[in-house]
């Protein structure tokens, strides 16, 4: 993500400054859609997706995305608030993927990887709610 002006040390720390702008997140989630053939996936539907990503982590507070300050009674982690079983299923992926869960472009990679109706990781809300994304404007 070096291209986005994006650095691999930002999110480590629990300071509440920003991980990413939004228009940084929104070019990680199109760049996922398309490595996995989305096609049809839109910007409009990745700023939808960013949008919640904002209201879940306060505007991409690194000490959210990087675990260290959690939502729902301290259950609730990163970028999507996962808990419970999704959550389970992000430290999954995360180690299939070598990658750390706590960075942004994992999280990034994983909401997406939700939505996928063939993943073991998929979530049935974020299956529904890509299979509607055609037919937002």
């Amino acid at each position: 993500m070096a291209e986005l002006g994006f650095s691999k040390t930002q999110g480590k720390k629990g300071n509440g400054s920003r991980a990413a702008t939004p228009a940084q997140v929104t070019e990680m989630v199109m760049v996922e859609a398309r490595k996995r053939g989305l096609n049809w996936f839109k910007p409009h539907m990745a700023a939808g997706m960013v949008g919640s990503f904002i209201q879940e982590t306060g505007n991409f507070r690194n000490d959210v995305i990087n675990f260290n300050v959690r939502g729902d009674n301290g259950s609730a982690h990163g970028l999507m608030q996962w808990r419970g079983k999704r959550y389970t299923n992000l430290l999954a992926y995360a180690k299939q993927s070598n990658a750390n869960p706590a960075d942004i472009r994992t999280q990034v990679s994983f909401a997406i990887e939700e939505g996928m109706p063939n993943s073991r990781f998929k979530d049935f809300g974020t299956v529904k709610a890509f299979r509607l994304f055609p037919q937002t404007k």
